[in-house]
């Protein structure tokens, strides 16, 4: 099997991955596979190629699909990672595909080795967090998912689409609004797997107990998710007003709406409306 052979195999799988977890992944996978024409095509088998990786080590990081035999799931992400960094005498289908996206990178241009590098940090957290329940402050809450929302995706699509990375400050709370989404949207399916996405400080402020947080119910993590919401709408609208002065191309214009604003807007909407 050649490397755009077992690149189309694991991208596949991955699309199955995210269709298990019960969610739409309809007009998801239908603008990744657009990007060819706003891309054109070697830029999206780039997307398209580490989008792949990253869910499928995403899955293994969070639990949703075990390491591979004989490894423990900490043990293998950090194999992959130190491949990302040195991608020499590759080992598995992973290596493989991450050999895939370098030769893809260098045939465009970019440089992709730190926004690898920051996605490995955040599903590392993620694993060494998995099933232990332990509550984090929200400063390192927020570095894990900074690494995995602005400084991998949103500093990687901006180079994709051919604007200036450097931009990435205007996104932030693009990428801060759409992580609190999905903490609320996930909270349930988190908790259960060990992952305790309010803050130390926020469970102290509210009054949160910690056998609270599988009751989404209770009045401290309804008060707490109102915040969030509110947050997050405000979040978006600062975004708003940075999408006017940052002159993005084809990212800013038509996937940040589709992919993140619209469906986090409306969360946030329905939930103030409860």
């Amino acid at each position: 099997m050649n490397l755009h052979e077992n690149y189309l195999r694991l991208k596949q799988q991955a699309y199955e991955n995210l269709s298990q977890k019960g969610r739409s992944t309809r007009p998801w996978v239908a603008m990744l596979e657009s990007t060819p024409i706003l891309l054109g095509q070697e830029r999206s088998r780039l997307l398209l190629a580490v989008n792949t990786g990253m869910r499928l080590l995403d899955d293994i990081a969070d639990g949703d699909m075990p390491p591979p035999e004989n490894h423990s799931r900490i043990a293998y992400l950090e194999q992959k990672h130190a491949f990302v960094r040195e991608p020499f005498y590759p080992q598995d289908e992973i290596d493989l595909l991450f050999t895939y996206c370098y030769e893809q990178s260098a045939k465009v241009g970019i440089d992709i080795s730190e926004e690898l590098d920051a996605f490995f940090q955040y599903f590392l957290f993620d694993a060494n967090r998995l099933r232990t329940g332990k509550v984090f402050t929200k400063e390192e809450l927020e570095k894990a998912y900074d690494n995995c929302d602005i400084f991998g995706t949103i500093k990687g699509c901006l180079k994709l689409f051919g604007d200036d990375p450097e931009k990435y400050d205007l996104l932030v709370p693009l990428g801060r609004a759409t992580r609190t989404y999905y903490t609320m949207r996930d909270w349930n399916e988190d908790i259960a797997a060990g992952f305790v996405n309010i803050p130390v400080e926020d469970m102290a402020r509210l009054g949160v107990q910690y056998d609270e947080l599988s009751d989404i119910s209770s009045p401290g993590i309804q008060t707490w998710f109102h915040e969030q919401a509110t947050y997050g709408l405000n979040l978006l609208d600062v975004h708003r007003n940075n999408m006017a002065v940052g002159n993005f191309k084809w990212l800013g214009r038509l996937a940040l709406p589709l992919a993140y604003e619209r469906p986090a807007r409306g969360y946030f909407e329905n939930v103030l409306l409860r």
